[in-house]
């Protein structure tokens, strides 16, 4: 069997992302649209790809599966997650430092953005904050790759704790 290929990237998703994810959908609720960030069955957060993944009930699954989205589909557990407060709305989320819908809120501002080059940076620029290079390959919540059109990395915005004072104007937040 072929291998798939993982969700599309976004800095907001949290889900793992080398793999494709499962989607489930209740009865009651229509399939995500492409290009959203839904919940995984796995309980992390991923955009949904444009064409989605179908087998038959006793067809082998695809090689690059989620193999906690597979385990919790066949009914096992969810991956177990740590509680934390959202840094935004201070919600209590198993998200680290964004809830599910703050991270959504950040993701549809930062989707239809996501081809844009940024202006007058090349790819070899350092974060503004810490001067370290990026690394687009680190794409975790916290790594060094490009935040969004920023010119700072994941890493360095993920540390700011101070965005939910009013009157807040770090170099990252400004």
């Amino acid at each position: 069997m072929t291998k798939i290929e993982p969700n599309p990237h976004s800095p907001y998703a949290d889900a793992a992302p080398d793999a494709r994810h499962i989607f489930p959908t209740p009865v009651f609720f229509s399939p995500a649209a492409p290009g959203v960030l839904a919940l995984t069955a796995c309980e992390g957060m991923a955009v949904v790809p444009e064409t989605l993944v179908e087998t038959g009930p006793d067809a082998g699954l695809p090689e690059g599966l989620c193999a906690a989205c597979v385990t919790v589909m066949q009914g096992g557990a969810p991956p177990e997650r740590t509680s934390s407060a959202c840094g935004e709305c201070g919600s209590a989320t198993y998200h680290d430092t964004l809830c599910a819908l703050c991270r959504q809120e950040k993701h549809e501002a930062w989707w239809p953005t996501r081809g844009e080059a940024p202006a007058a940076e090349g790819p070899a620029a350092p974060c503004g904050k810490c001067k370290q290079p990026f690394d687009p390959a680190d794409r975790r919540f916290a790594g060094r790759a490009r935040y969004g059109e920023s010119p700072y990395c994941r890493g360095c915005v993920g540390r700011c704790h101070d965005s939910e004072i009013a009157d807040h104007r770090c170099v990252i937040c400004a």
